[in-house]
């Protein structure tokens, strides 16, 4: 059963680093990419990832994004439902 897991794991890994792969690979992207690194290379590069990383950690892995949303999604519904 374990062994299924596994593999399971290591085929879901496989798929999203080929899609990530041909994602960087137009053209694009890949200007965006090589702007972003340019940007992070800029100045203190040091403190420029201590900032990105603080930057996900914040909004992404607590979600922030999604509550700011949801909230200001909540305050317009709940002002439109009284005015009917």
């Amino acid at each position: 059963m374990l062994l299924t897991y596994a593999f399971g794991v290591l085929f879901s890994a496989f798929a999203v680093a080929y899609r990530y792969a041909v994602w960087l690979q137009r053209p694009p992207t890949r200007v965006a990419v090589r702007r972003g690194f340019a940007l992070l290379r800029r100045g203190n590069p040091l403190r420029n990832l201590v900032y990105v990383i603080r930057l996900l950690g914040g909004t992404f892995a607590a979600q922030h994004f999604i509550r700011s949303a949801a909230s200001s999604a909540g305050s317009s519904t709940s002002s439109s439902r009284g005015a009917r």
